[in-house]
């Protein structure tokens, strides 16, 4: 059973972009259960993808099978307001966060605990 949760006003919005449906699901409940985070979209394309910054986001959670950023993904990290990337093993193993750093993490707590320091690192005058 799904709970919903209230959100504060300035939750940190994620982006959930090109994950395959079984570790899609888990990374949206993982976040859903955070009064802090919430998923502005899900999106499986490209297309999707760039249509999706359209609207205010924080951190995008993604995922690769070779430790690897799309370019689509990268362009993100030097553009004029760098947006981090959080990305997943396909196997769901392994958390690296693409941003001002890179940092590598595992588990459900290292998930949610690399997306705040993503977040965070991305505001002006708090990050590294």
């Amino acid at each position: 059973m799904r709970v919903d949760r209230v959100h504060r006003p300035d939750a940190i919005k994620v982006l959930i972009a090109e994950v395959p449906a079984l570790l899609a699901e888990v990374v949206r409940r993982t976040v859903d259960e955070q009064s802090d985070m919430r998923v502005v979209q899900q999106v499986g394309s490209p297309e999707e993808f760039r249509e999706a910054l359209h609207r205010p986001v924080d951190v995008v959670v993604t995922s690769s099978p070779r430790n690897q950023l799309k370019a689509h993904f990268q362009a993100l990290l030097f553009g004029p307001t760098p947006l981090p990337i959080v990305s997943l093993s396909i196997d769901g193993s392994c958390i690296d966060v693409y941003g001002r750093w890179t940092t590598r993490a595992v588990g459900i707590d290292g998930l949610t605990r690399l997306i705040r320091e993503a977040a965070a690192s991305a505001q002006p005058g708090t990050g590294e």
